[in-house]
């Protein structure tokens, strides 16, 4: 029986905390630290010079994917406060917002 056959049906995170329990995903989770690294180099930012990391999207729900920016950050808490979901729908909206010229001064970055 083949790994995927398995996983049958299910897919996002209850496939993902599947294919995670068996060891299958180790190389996926891992290559989604790769856009986490590269924005902290185009930042030109040390790990150590974040403060606070917060989760957004539904992949935030398997539970390696937190584990594995805890120890890309060495240990550091992560904010579970803010709503995975309502994050994503925030980073939409606002440039949504702006685009449709029914943007704020304050969402586009302009001062009166």
């Amino acid at each position: 029986m083949s790994l995927l056959g398995s996983v049958g049906r299910a897919s996002g995170p209850a496939a993902a905390a599947l294919l995670d329990s068996t060891g299958g995903a180790s190389d996926l989770f891992k290559k989604t630290l790769g856009p986490v690294k590269k924005a902290i180099a185009d930042a030109k930012l040390k790990k150590t010079d974040i403060d606070e990391i917060g989760l957004s999207g539904g992949s935030t729900r398997i539970p390696k994917v937190p584990e594995l920016l805890t120890e890309l950050f060495d240990g550091k808490e992560l904010n579970k406060r803010i709503n995975p979901d309502e994050a994503v729908a925030y980073g939409a909206a606002v440039p949504g917002s702006i685009i449709s010229g029914e943007g704020g001064a304050d969402q586009q970055g302009q001062d009166d």
